[in-house]
C-alpha cells in the first residue's frame, strides 16, 4: 500500500519540486497553516516536548518556538522536494562550506567514504 501512495503523490512531488523558491515558500506558509491551525498535527506532542527540554520557559515563549518549529518543518520538507529538480548552480549559490568542511567533504570523497556534517 505505501508504494502505491508513492506512485500517487509523485507527480504532486514534482509539480512542487519545480515551482520557483518564492512560490514554494508561499505553498510552505500554506502548509504551516494547515499543519498547525487546523489539523494541529502532533501539536501536544511537541508542546510537551518543547516544555520537557525548556522547563525555564514560559507558555508563551514556548508558543513561540512550536510556531517557529512548524514554520521550520514546513520549509524543510518543501526544501527536500526542491532537491529533486534544483540545478547544481542554483544549489551552490544556496549552500556554503568553509574551507575546512570542503577539504573534508573532498577527503571523504577521494576515499569513497560518507559524511553527515553536524552544524
Amino acid at each position: 500500500m505505501p508504494t502505491v501512495i508513492y506512485y500517487i503523490l509523485l507527480p504532486f512531488i514534482y509539480l512542487l519540486a519545480i515551482l520557483p523558491f518564492r512560490v514554494l515558500y508561499a505553498v510552505s506558509d500554506l502548509l504551516y497553516v494547515i499543519l498547525y491551525q487546523i489539523i494541529g498535527y502532533r501539536r501536544q506532542v511537541v508542546f510537551d516536548n518543547l516544555r520537557n527540554s525548556f522547563p525555564d520557559k514560559n507558555e508563551e515563549e514556548i508558543n513561540i518556538i512550536c510556531k517557529k518549529f512548524y514554520h521550520h518543518l514546513c520549509d524543510i520538507t518543501l526544501e527536500t522536494f526542491k532537491t529533486l529538480t534544483i540545478s547544481k548552480k542554483s544549489m551552490l549559490k544556496r549552500c556554503s562550506l568553509s574551507d575546512s568542511a570542503l577539504q573534508l567533504m573532498n577527503k571523504m570523497a577521494e576515499e569513497q567514504k560518507s559524511v553527515v556534517l553536524v552544524m
